[in-house]
Parts: structure tokens; C-alpha cells; sequence
């Protein structure tokens, strides 16, 4: 057995996260645990952005390498098709509707879980939807979709998804839209901030998390606040309520990188901040993040 997948076990364990799988095979549902550490809450007593999207992963993991009570299978035999290849990560859009910051204001909390799809197959590449949800009404409160690319173990490039795999699921794919995010150019004002990445960041591969840079992210803004770079955002970001997150990596950093993650305002969106996170020069990622133009209340 893998470390991953005693690891997992473990967890499953202590949380009583469960998997299920609907009769079609399209959907799997992951069971949300309860156990947090204080410090993954902002100030509207939900998750913190990296945190939600750590959950959206932890959620994945489970139903991609641990079978399900179900079918006595994984989800996509992903545990399978992962079993001669890597699977790296390209780009990640999620989107978080205003009724989750209500969540904490239910007079009778909801049962919340992740159900998990497929939604897309290409030649070397594959993407998955998660949509956080209430069980019993079906309100979906964050959409997350994550764009992986099929890489060679040696090689370290693409390598094409196995015939056997595209054929079993590619009719279970529901929408089959590939995530693209477009590159952007930095503008000539911008703020600058400087993050050295440390080894609780990095993932299994020795590489830094895609979880870690959306927070690198916050930090830069939250320096650009206190530093008045922003004219829209001028007071501190936990105040301001997350509507989205694009994001996409052109290049990878491991413990000890030093990256510096430039910032500024979309020229088109007031509610829009940019990031472009580069290592000597090299653009490493790139995210924009979207505000509810309310103000946490």
C-alpha cells in the first residue's frame, strides 16, 4: 500500500469522510469532515479560500485512491490510470456563489458534501469538476474545476491518456469543455511582494503546492492594502468576500524558491485583483481573483 493511500485511510478514518458513487458512474459524492484546525477559518466563519480549495483536493484524493463501499472501485480508476504517469496540474477555475458566506448564518446548519465528475477528455489532458453543495436541497455553493495534464514519469512532458481509459469514461464526461486561461502581461504600475517558499508547502512530488500559491496571492494583496497600492481595496482583504479564483501555472518552484508575486487592478473589473507570480524572471503562475462587490458585513 502507498504512503498516499495509508495516509488517506488515516484520514478517513478520523473524519468519516465517505465516498459514494451515483448508478450512472458520472458522480461520485465525497462527505465533508468536520474536523478543522481554527486557524482555517477567516472572518465570516467559513474556510479560508486556500483551505477551500485544499478541501476540494483532499475530497478528489479520496475518491481517486480509495474504493468506494459501492462499487469496491476508485472513481475513474483514477488510482489506475495514475499508476504509470503523473498527473500535474495546468490551471484551476472555481467560483463561490454569495449564499456561502450565509452558511454561517443558517438557523439549522446544512449537510454539506462534494460531488465529483468528470468534464472533460483530450488526448493528454482531463479535467474534473467538484461542486460543494447542501445535501438535502442540492444548492451548490462553490464550483471548483481543475485542469490536469498526463506527464511521463521520466520524461517529465505529456504523455497521452491510455486508449482503455478514454474509451470506459469518456462517455461518462459531462459537458467536455477544456479549461483555458489566456497569459496576461503585467502593466507598468503594480506592487510587488516577496515569498520564499517553505517545505510545509510542497506535495508529494517535492514540488510547491497550487494551494500555497493562491495564498502567496493573498498575502501580496494584503501587503498592497496596508501599502495603499489599490484604490478600490483599502481596507484589510478578509473584509472583502471571494467570488472566484483563475489560475494557471506555466512553471514549477520546490522548498526554499523565492518567488515574487506582482499585483495590480483589473483595468476592466473594479472588483478584480491580478497576480502574476514569476522566479528569476520566469512567470511561474498566474491568478485572478474576483470580489463580491459587497463588503463582508
Amino acid at each position: 500500500m502507498s504512503v498516499r493511500r495509508k495516509s488517506l485511510d488515516a484520514i478517513a478514518r478520523m473524519t468519516k469522510m465517505k465516498t459514494t458513487m451515483d448508478k450512472s458512474g458520472k458522480w461520485a459524492h465525497i462527505s465533508i469532515p468536520t474536523l478543522h484546525a481554527i486557524d482555517s477559518f477567516d472572518l465570516s466563519g467559513l474556510l479560508t479560500i486556500w483551505e477551500l480549495q485544499a478541501l476540494m483536493t483532499k475530497a478528489r484524493l479520496f475518491a481517486f485512491h480509495i474504493p468506494s463501499k459501492d462499487t469496491g472501485d476508485t472513481f475513474l480508476q483514477y488510482d489506475k490510470l495514475t499508476a504509470d504517469r503523473y498527473t500535474f496540474m495546468a490551471s484551476v477555475n472555481s467560483t463561490v456563489s454569495r449564499g456561502y458566506y450565509d452558511i454561517p448564518k443558517k438557523v439549522i446548519d446544512p449537510t454539506l458534501r462534494i460531488s465529483l465528475c468528470l468534464r472533460y477528455i483530450g488526448t493528454s489532458s482531463l479535467s474534473t469538476a467538484a461542486n460543494l453543495n447542501c445535501e438535502a436541497t442540492g444548492e451548490v455553493f462553490v464550483n471548483n474545476v481543475n485542469q490536469l495534464v498526463s506527464v511521463d514519469k521520466t520524461t517529465r512532458k505529456p504523455t497521452p491518456l491510455p486508449d482503455w481509459w478514454r474509451t470506459k469514461f469518456a462517455p461518462l464526461v459531462i459537458g467536455n469543455e477544456k479549461l483555458v486561461i489566456s497569459q496576461f502581461s503585467q502593466p507598468q504600475k503594480i506592487h510587488t511582494y516577496e515569498c520564499r517558499v517553505p517545505w510545509s508547502d510542497v506535495d508529494l512530488y517535492r514540488h510547491t503546492s497550487y494551494v500555497s500559491y493562491i495564498r502567496y496571492c493573498i498575502d501580496c494583496a494584503m501587503d498592497g492594502v496596508f501599502n495603499g497600492a489599490y484604490s478600490n481595496f483599502t481596507n484589510t482583504l478578509s473584509q472583502y468576500l471571494i467570488k472566484g479564483t483563475n489560475i494557471a501555472f506555466y512553471n514549477e518552484t520546490v522548498a526554499n524558491d523565492v518567488i515574487q508575486v506582482a499585483s495590480w487592478e483589473d483595468k476592466d473589473n473594479p472588483y478584480i485583483l491580478k497576480f502574476d507570480g514569476t522566479k528569476d524572471g520566469k512567470t511561474i503562475f498566474q491568478n485572478s481573483i474576483e470580489f463580491h462587490p459587497e463588503a463582508l458585513v
